[in-house]
């Protein structure tokens, strides 16, 4: 699992086919000790491991959604075929001419977040929040699903509404919270 992308991405520079990838940017110096392609080989499998959990965590999501609100998905399925047609798939160009869409991705991610749970972080100073001391050194776990699912930051929390993101006063971007926050 470790040894198969590096290789895979060696060969495809050797043949000049390589797609443009963290390892390949990383190997196309070809100056690289053999400590150097084990780093890259091991951060390359943090990287894509990292990814990949939170992808298959939200298409899951989104096939849940699928079910349990039909409407929405009609909708967004509506807004696809008047945008490109049914002759090719979406691409990333299409996003801005697709605000149904991108705001029923943003409701997939706010109501069954990726993670409900935040990684630890760690304080780097003492702190009083919401009338506590938080002393330097604490371990702190944010709440992603409460604050996702906060009936004063997204008014009735618990429907599926894709529309809360559209519109003149579009309510907070969960993306900014759905996979943690804080430096990494």
């Amino acid at each position: 699992m470790v040894e198969a992308p590096l290789e895979l991405v060696k060969k495809q520079l050797q043949d000049g086919i390589a797609i443009p990838s963290f390892i390949s940017y990383l190997l196309e110096d070809e100056k690289f000790t053999p400590q150097d392609e084990h780093r890259i080989k091991w951060t390359a499998l943090a990287i894509y491991g990292g990814g990949g959990d939170t992808t298959v965590s939200a298409v899951y999501s989104f096939f849940l959604a699928r079910t349990l609100y039909p409407e929405p998905m009609r909708k967004a399925q509506k807004e696809i075929d008047e945008v490109i047609g049914r002759d090719r798939l979406p691409t990333l160009a299409d996003w801005e001419r697709l605000p149904y869409v991108n705001a029923l991705v943003k409701e997939v991610l706010r109501f069954n977040p990726v993670a409900n749970l935040c990684i630890p972080h760690k304080t780097t100073h003492d702190n009083i929040y919401a009338g506590y001391f938080v002393p330097k050194g604490s371990a702190v776990i944010a709440n992603i699903w409460a604050f996702l699912h906060d009936p004063d930051i997204y008014p009735e929390p618990f429907k599926f509404i894709p529309e809360r993101f559209l519109g003149p006063n579009p309510q907070r971007d969960p993306r900014e919270f759905a996979f943690g926050h804080g430096r990494r």
